[in-house]
């Protein structure tokens, strides 16, 4: 009982000595997001998932106070949010591959995405019975359930527009093109942090280590090659994401 209280005291320590810019805070709806409206110093980092955007919000946090800062996979605020928002998306195709490997492979994933993400298909995954019941039919590869088509359109066109470095209060970039000069320098006259920097790139997405029946859903719906995936589930959002610029500013031009 006493090495077991010890070992209670230990941890206690440890997380209260763990850095403040550990955490930043999560955005899990627009209820939690009106509660920030009126706050003009923050940033958010939003996202249709498997995008960088951890990534990037941790980085973040070595340039902006980390109560500044949060992170979410909702659509647009409405026009009264005073913050600043960074909007990161990446390849469809390669984002869906991603997704279907962190759903089959983490336990809480699968669960915890379908929650956050606002244009996910609830239903669909209520009738399959859940992120590891993904069937040759029924999988990430097969169906946009996450609504990445839906979530690109509404970021990039239908609840924004595009405007100058002044008025922005949104900037849009590609995660291919994260680690470019023009993306840097745009992020550091966006949030006025002249120093920001990127860790260095790592290989992103997964060729190993798959299951059995991932590899197969790979085999029956990629129309393309391994380095470069081609789902019809995500052909509307893959043309979204080869029109749009590797970087813009954009202002919110309409309420939810």
């Amino acid at each position: 009982m006493m090495r077991f209280k010890a070992l209670m005291i230990v941890c206690m320590l440890a997380l209260i000595m763990l850095p403040s810019n550990s955490y930043a805070t999560f955005i899990a709806n627009r209820e939690t997001l009106k509660k920030f409206y009126s706050k003009p110093n923050l940033v958010m980092v939003a996202s249709t998932g498997r995008s960088g955007s951890t990534m990037l919000t941790e980085q973040l946090k070595h340039f902006v106070p980390p109560a500044n800062v949060l992170k979410t996979h909702i659509l647009p605020p409405d026009r009264n949010f005073k913050g600043k928002i960074i909007f990161i998306f990446s390849n469809p195709d390669q984002a869906a591959e991603s997704a279907l490997y962190m759903t089959l492979h983490t336990s809480s994933f699968g669960k915890r995405h379908f929650t956050y993400v606002e244009t996910a298909d609830r239903l669909w995954l209520k009738k399959i019975g859940g992120p590891h019941k993904q069937t040759e039919k029924d999988n990430l590869l097969s169906y946009d359930a996450l609504g990445i088509y839906e979530h690109l359109k509404v970021w990039l066109y239908t609840r924004t527009k595009p405007t100058d470095l002044k008025h922005a209060q949104i900037l849009a970039l590609k995660y291919e093109n994260l680690w470019d000069d023009d993306t840097i320098q745009a992020i550091r006259k966006f949030l006025h942090i002249p120093n920001f920097t990127l860790p260095p790139k790592l290989p992103r997405g997964h060729k190993s280590n798959l299951f059995t029946r991932e590899r197969t859903f790979r085999k029956i719906y990629n129309l393309g090659t391994e380095d470069d995936p081609r789902y019809a589930a995500y052909a509307d959002a893959k043309i979204l994401w080869e029109q749009a610029p590797p970087v813009q500013f954009l202002r919110i031009s309409s309420h939810r």
